[in-house]
């Protein structure tokens, strides 16, 4: 019963969010500025996300987001309000995004891919808890294996796992048959388990580390323990 109840709500939820889409762009295009505020911080993040997958640069991400809403907005006449107004908007950032490479013959090397991520990594002024930084490297392998994934998969899998869209949203949004979504979902994922699992093979002397603050901790807990004072004078020879 739950099953066949799950595709109608579904669809109840794609009906919500498009009647919400158009109340804001109607209210857009009587020049609402609050309308134009909520539109593009409901959809940012998924945009960049677009950009973002496709350049794996900050900067350039940025500023294809910034020409694609521009763009956007100044043809909300072509979008048919019998769409999803966020697949028109990831459209137009991908094309925004693929024509930035193409005017700028854009190429990333592997020394570039090493550049960066050794810059994200310069050391803090302050050092983190241990499993604070372990959480950041974590983030920062996941991030790596991503961006190390084939455009293609690349996008499907930013979209399908980060932003949490539909097979159908995906394909939409990515020009893609739901089949191709599918077949480059289940890839990408297989290869980032794959990218993961050589990582934890390599760093594997790394594992269960005991050192830093958690070290220093364990080393004080046990000398107040035994009434040690760090630096203090040994008390003579036990007989």
């Amino acid at each position: 019963m739950i099953e066949s109840i799950a595709p109608f709500q579904a669809l109840a939820e794609a009906d919500a969010e498009a009647n919400s889409d158009a109340r804001l762009l109607r209210e857009v295009q009587r020049g609402d500025a609050d309308a134009y505020e909520l539109i593009m911080r409901k959809y940012n993040q998924r945009l960049y996300r677009v950009a973002r997958g496709i350049l794996r640069n900050d900067a350039d991400a940025e500023d294809v987001v910034q020409e694609a809403w521009i763009k956007a907005l100044g043809r909300l006449d072509q979008f048919r309000y019998d769409g999803s107004f966020g697949a028109w908007l990831s459209r137009i950032t991908a094309n925004e995004a693929y024509m930035r490479i193409r005017r700028t013959r854009l190429e990333v090397t592997d020394a570039d891919v090493i550049d960066r991520h050794l810059s994200t990594q310069a050391a803090p002024e302050k050092k983190a808890p241990d499993h604070a930084l372990a959480n950041e490297q974590l983030r920062l392998a996941l991030r790596d294996a991503i961006e190390g994934l084939p455009t293609g998969f690349r996008m499907v899998f930013v979209l399908r796992s980060l932003e949490g869209l539909s097979v159908q949203e995906t394909a939409r949004s990515l020009g893609l048959r739901e089949a191709t979504v599918k077949t480059r979902f289940h890839r990408a994922r297989r290869m980032l388990r794959d990218e993961f699992e050589a990582q934890m093979k390599s760093a594997g002397t790394e594992l269960y580390e005991f050192a830093g603050e958690r070290c220093d901790r364990m080393v004080h807990s046990v000398l107040q323990r035994l009434s040690i004072r760090p630096g203090a004078e040994p008390q003579g020879e036990v007989h």
